[in-house]
């Protein structure tokens, strides 16, 4: 597989501390003269001194423990691998590009959950090793006739054997030891990303050019699955794996294939290494180890009393040893206790008073909780965080010394991972053929930063400050948003132009309609009917059909002003209205011709001039008014249509036969 190859572990390899552990912590000791003595430490050292680890690799032993059982420790890395994390955002000219980029960040390899895990490793060990496994297919190459098969295609053919494959080929039937060949497979969705142990890590660095180079060693219980021949381990593990593992050799990794996150450090001897978090506080743990073991002893020894009850002496002379048998008394008090304990409000009655005397239970006078708690607060110092970041409490207002010293380590670890991003979307963007993109994390500030965002949002407003200067402070792109800005001016001018002409259409559509109305409405004040209404009604020669009582009126005909017989109190400045094709029609004229022809009616058949002035009363009310007043004027003051008005016949109307009457 590329990016390794074979090493051994040179002797010029800094395990750490120094090299194995000359010029380590473990020097720093003082020469005893006596034979079997002990070798304390220099007197400008503690105890814990003595016990501190003399190479890197065992320090990382250490620091693996007490992440795993210190609280503390726990909660500290936990807080400054995830807090500062925030998230990816991809830009390129074409957006296919970034959602095929967003796509393998989210869904392949669960980008944001690994830097996490990373930064893990970073917090706790210093260094973090990263390295990509590209997706291959491992093949078996018959010796004899160069045929070739994919791996998992000759399960059934191959033997393991002596770290290799043991072939009978299935087109040639030969048996023979097979070649492997490792081919790359161009397919995003089996690219993973791996994080090395930095305990099977190791690091040679030239300190005069600055040259690093890192070795890997495999793990015991790999090379047991590869000595046991695995089926889902040795198909899928590169080949040069199990070279290195039959070889018993480290593996090299090559230049530009591995990652390598740390923390700074002092030059020296560990220079190839960042310095582990945990490190300055290794003696601290284990004084605040030595208390806790302390408390615990208190609490299994006194904080619980013991109570010892006797038979005491009512006066000086009375001796209830002498007079009482002490194993009658005994019963007796294990009696009344176990009644007491079954019922509370049980009262014993004894005839000689009962002593008792406590032994224990000052463990609360003894509990060493604030020195629990300063060695706390020393161990969270000590590892670069602050007090409120762990306990609570934290304001950005309230402590910007330690908020500043706390962001600044954020952008320390932040300016890492930006690192460890370009490497890591570049190399795989070149392996797939894929376009290169701009890689940039969402500005980080500190949530509870709300009162800085007040002042620029009101600097803003004051005219102090860009709306460039603001989007950045809030951590929006101002390009991007104002491409967004112009694409929601253009939506929204396209909703409004699209109602205004909806609007005009239905104002032009309801003022037609009004005017259809209006004309029609004209017309049947004047008794006429709307244009073409002639062809639709049926002629007055058809059952049931009322003749027009007013004959042929029309804007010809209608326009001549009335000569006489209009009442004086019929007169209205309202005397004349629009008529079809808009000609004048004169409305006291045609209402004294329809009085006219009503007369006439009247006089010859009434049944039929009722009929019609009951429709014109329901139809059109006004103008009929007019037409009764003229009548009236002509011919009396009665109302036709007045039942009051309109006396009984004094003769008897002629019986009718049954075959004439009404049913």
């Amino acid at each position: 597989m590329a990016g390794f190859d074979f090493g051994s572990f040179p002797g010029g390899i800094t395990d750490g501390l120094g090299s194995g552990g000359s010029g380590g912590f473990g020097d720093l000791r003082m020469n005893t003269s006596g034979r079997g003595g002990v070798a304390y430490p220099n007197p400008f050292f503690d105890g814990a001194h003595t016990y501190l680890p003399a190479t890197m690799k065992k320090l990382f032993k250490y620091c693996r423990y007490y992440f795993l059982t210190n609280p503390l420790v726990n909660a500290v890395c936990y807080k400054m691998a995830s807090y500062p994390i925030t998230d990816l955002v991809f830009t390129s000219e074409h957006a296919a590009v970034e959602d095929k980029y967003a796509h393998l960040k989210d869904d392949i390899l669960g980008y944001r959950q690994f830097l996490v895990e990373a930064g893990l490793d970073y917090q706790c060990y210093g260094n973090a090793f990263v390295s990509i496994h590209y997706p291959f297919v491992k093949y078996l190459i018959c010796g004899n006739c160069k045929h070739s098969e994919p791996v998992k295609q000759l399960r059934k053919f191959y033997q393991w054997r002596d770290m290799g494959f043991v072939l009978k080929c299935p087109k040639c039937n030969s048996r023979g030891k097979a070649k492997q060949k490792d081919i790359a497979l161009r397919s995003p969705h089996q690219i993973r990303l791996i994080r090395w142990d930095p305990e099977r890590i190791s690091i040679q660095y030239n300190e005069e050019t600055g040259d690093t180079q890192y070795f890997y060693q495999m793990s015991a219980r790999t090379r047991g699955q590869l000595l046991v021949g695995k089926p889902h381990v040795i198909e899928r593990i590169p080949s040069i794996f199990l070279k290195a593992a039959k070889k018993k050799l480290a593996l090299k990794f090559s230049p530009g294939q591995v990652f390598h996150l740390k923390r700074p450090t002092l030059a020296g001897k560990d220079q190839g290494w960042g310095m582990p978090r945990i490190l300055p506080v290794l003696k601290d743990s284990y004084y605040l180890q030595v208390l806790k073991k302390g408390q615990e002893m208190i609490a299994r020894e006194h904080i619980v009393p013991l109570r010892v009850l006797f038979p005491q002496a009512g006066s000086g002379t009375s001796d209830p040893y002498t007079t009482v048998p002490l194993q009658g008394w005994k019963n007796t008090m294990e009696e009344e206790i176990e009644r007491w304990r079954r019922d509370p409000n049980y009262m014993p009655i004894l005839p000689m008073p009962v002593g008792h005397q406590v032994i224990g239970g000052q463990g609360r006078a003894m509990v060493l909780h604030q020195e629990h708690r300063v060695w706390a607060e020393q161990i969270i110092a000590g590892m670069h965080a602050p007090q409120e970041f762990i306990f609570g409490g934290m304001s950005y207002s309230g402590t910007n010394v330690s908020m500043r010293n706390l962001e600044n380590e954020f952008i320390n670890y932040r300016t890492e991972t930006q690192g460890l991003t370009n490497w890591v979307f570049d190399s795989i963007g070149a392996f797939m053929g894929w376009p290169k993109v701009d890689k940039k994390f969402k500005r980080f500030k500190m949530a509870d930063d709300l009162q800085r965002t007040m002042i620029y949002f009101q600097m803003n407003q004051g005219g102090k400050v860009s709306d460039h200067t603001l989007l950045r402070e809030l951590g929006e792109n101002y390009e991007a948003e104002q491409r967004l800005k112009r694409g929601e001016g253009r939506r929204t001018s396209d909703d409004q132009r699209r109602m205004q002409v909806a609007s005009a259409i239905a104002q032009a559509e309801a003022q037609q309609v009004s005017q259809r109305y209006m004309q029609a409405a004209s017309q049947d004040m004047l008794g006429g009917a709307t244009p073409g209404a002639e062809a639709r009604q049926p002629p007055p020669e058809a059952a049931g059909a009322l003749p027009s009582p007013g004959g042929s009126i029309n804007p010809e005909n209608a326009g001549q002003a009335p000569a006489e017989g209009v009442p004086q109190e019929a007169q209205s400045p309202i005397n004349q209205a629009s008529g079809a094709g808009g000609q004048s029609m004169n409305v006291l004229y045609v209402a004294k011709r329809v009085s006219k022809m009503l007369d006439d009616l009247l006089k010859q058949d009434p049944k039929t001039a009722y009929a019609w002035m009951q429709k014109m009363k329901m139809e059109q009310p006004n103008f009929l008014n007019l037409v009764l007043q003229i009548m009236q004027s002509k011919g009396g003051k009665r109302d036709p249509l007045d039942p009051n008005q309109s006396p009984l016949p004094s003769a008897k109307p002629p019986r009718r036969d049954i075959g004439s009457a009404i049913v």
